[in-house]
């Protein structure tokens, strides 16, 4: 039977942990519960005696939350995600969750110290970042659960930081009409106008091949996507998408703007001869070579300059402006969610389900169109009869 005592704010839990084999004697080991009140502390003292009874002895080891980490990092985060993940989740950890939680005891980590944490960074984060930062610490503390380093995974005893979907930047309709006038007469001009319509990612459009395309069809196949990794150069893989998108609608409009900038690369492909490093794909250097993901981004980043647009807005963000704009239009939220790859639509319409003032009313004259021009109203013929008050 496990016993508490209390050591200035913080109780402490006794469990019996078995015998010595040499002298038969009950061993103990005295843990903190990291709690303040007995009430929790007797939670987690239960906790504690569950896993005993399925034969995991708790580590009386102070390892620390950055050692951890590393060990999390290592172990687990490198052989089993994809290497753009890991680059991410290793940056979150060095940049902010090790500066600030690293020092405390992994078993003594408490839930009113991450709750903190979370406040202090949403002072200088967008509440989408401090959700990541969230989502990060709740899958290590649960690998750290399962290794039988903590008795429970701290991050469920605090709510997880809400996404204020005002702060996710999309341009308006107007400000589409600007970008694509823009660059018109650019080179990735087809590949903005597909990222506006169908809302693909950059690694996934510069990966596009003429295969892929159906023009009968009027369908594009989307399985893969570049990025560039350290040592090995811009390397194809799988999409990001939690559902397989085999093929993905596309206008006849965004057809027309596809084959006429295949028109302009079969003119740069006889200019090089045979120079040209033919793989086959859509967007890619006058000489064929593959276009770099943060190619993309920085074409991007210019035209946001020219325009005097806020800075958080990325070429990632039309993907944003894709999907709000369908909503606002009346795309049915299913067709949104297969075409950008979301697991469920309850994501779908958790990430978009919201649209700006002006989008709102460009749906509204979309959905006038089919009623044709508006008519003078004609004389009433028919009174309708007030119902008098109560």
């Amino acid at each position: 039977m496990a016993s508490l005592r209390k050591s200035g704010n913080l109780w402490y839990v006794r469990l019996s942990v078995g015998r010595d084999p040499a002298t038969g004697r009950y061993l103990y080991k005295e843990l903190a519960t990291g709690q303040t009140s007995r009430r929790e502390a007797e939670k987690v003292a239960a906790e504690l005696e569950a896993s005993l009874v399925q034969g995991v002895v708790p580590s009386t080891e102070r390892t620390t939350v950055a050692e951890f980490l590393e060990k999390w990092l290592a172990d687990y985060v490198r052989p089993n995600l994809a290497p753009a993940t890991v680059r991410s989740y290793e940056g979150e950890v060095r940049l902010h969750i090790a500066p600030a939680l690293g020092k405390q005891t992994l078993k003594d980590l408490r839930p009113d110290q991450l709750a903190r944490f979370y406040a202090v960074k949403s002072q200088t984060l967008a509440s989408a970042h401090v959700h990541y930062l969230h989502r990060i610490l709740h899958k290590a503390f649960a690998c750290a659960l399962r290794w039988g380093l903590v008795p429970r995974n701290v991050a469920d005893a605090v709510d997880a930081p809400r996404v204020r979907q005002d702060e996710r930047p999309v341009l308006t309709p107007a400000q589409v009409q600007a970008l694509l006038d823009h660059v018109r007469t650019d080179r990735l001009y087809a590949l903005y106008y597909l990222a506006l319509e169908i809302g693909l990612r950059e690694g996934e459009l510069i990966a596009r091949r003429w295969a892929d395309l159906d023009t009968q069809a009027c369908t594009l196949a989307v399985r893969t996507k570049f990025e560039r990794i350290k040592g090995q150069g811009i390397v194809e893989g799988p999409t990001k998408a939690r559902r397989p998108r085999s093929r993905v609608g596309v206008s006849d409009a965004a057809v027309r703007t596809l084959l006429s900038h295949k028109e302009n690369q079969d003119r740069e492909k006889e200019a090089a001869g045979s120079a040209y490093a033919d793989e086959g794909l859509i967007f890619c250097w006058e000489d064929g070579q593959r276009y770099e993901p943060a190619y993309v981004s920085d074409h991007f980043r210019r035209i946001r300059r020219h325009f005097g647009w806020p800075e958080a807005l990325r070429f990632h963000d039309l993907r944003h402006t894709s999907a709000t704009l369908a909503a606002a239009r009346g795309e049915p939220l299913k067709v949104t969610q297969e075409r950008l790859g979301h697991a469920s639509a309850a994501t779908t319409l958790r990430m978009y389900g919201h649209a700006t003032p002006e989008m709102h009313g460009e749906a509204a004259n979309l959905r006038a169109g089919p009623l044709g021009e508006r008519q003078p109203e004609p004389a009433p013929t028919r009174r309708h009869r007030r119902t008098p008050q109560a």
